[in-house]
């Protein structure tokens, strides 16, 4: 993606960021007083406040100097959730002696009910995969786009072997102004500037 730059900001800016994925949903209410809910998004987007996580004049430095080289809103860039980074061996797919492209997601379950995440930027060499439970090994069993989270297989998984994964990853994000103000005096009296991070779709 041209307008996408495959870095991230300092981690110790991102770990104290305030926010997370949010959903969109219409509520009605109905003459009967019942609800009647419409869900508009099927993936996540939402964003964070990383103003939080500035506490010294280096790290304001290295936010501003990274805001110039994205051109406010022009560029996206990777955000690491410190709440939510991992994610654990599960089940992606299911052989059938064909299909050799395997999307990573990443499932939620309350225990009846789940909802599967699409992930799109996996972390560099935190990627494990498994095929009817033997490990794979990339380059001789697959390769592994870290921009989209897909796995390809060398060869075919057999018909209804599992395949699972494992790894770190990212989020698509994006400064939500062009503009970034903050003010010098305020930050140094303890002010917390806000800068607003938003999830986009890539």
């Amino acid at each position: 993606m041209v307008d996408f730059h495959e870095v991230r900001l300092p981690d110790d800016i991102e770990r104290n960021a305030r926010g997370g994925p949010a959903f969109k949903t219409s509520v009605s209410l109905l003459a009967s007083g019942k609800e009647k809910r419409l869900r508009k998004w099927t993936q996540p987007l939402g964003g964070w406040n990383i103003g939080y996580g500035i506490q010294k004049w280096a790290e304001l430095e290295d936010v501003i100097a990274f805001h110039y080289s994205k051109m406010g809103r022009g560029f996206g860039f990777r955000f690491k959730d410190w709440s939510d980074y991992t994610m654990l061996r599960q089940e992606i797919g299911i052989g059938n002696d064909v299909l050799v492209d395997f999307q990573i997601f990443k499932r939620y379950s309350d225990g009846t009910f789940f909802f599967d995440r699409t992930l799109e930027k996996i972390v560099s060499s935190t990627i494990q995969v498994w095929v009817n439970n033997v490990e794979f090994f990339d380059p001789a069993d697959f390769s592994i786009d870290i921009n989209t989270a897909i796995i390809t297989l060398v060869v075919a998984a057999p018909d209804t072997e599992l395949v699972e994964a494992a790894c770190e990853f990212d989020v698509p994000v994006r400064f939500r102004e062009d503009e970034l103000s903050i003010n010098a005096q305020s930050f140094a009296n303890g002010s917390i500037p806000k800068i607003n991070l938003d999830i986009i779709r890539v």
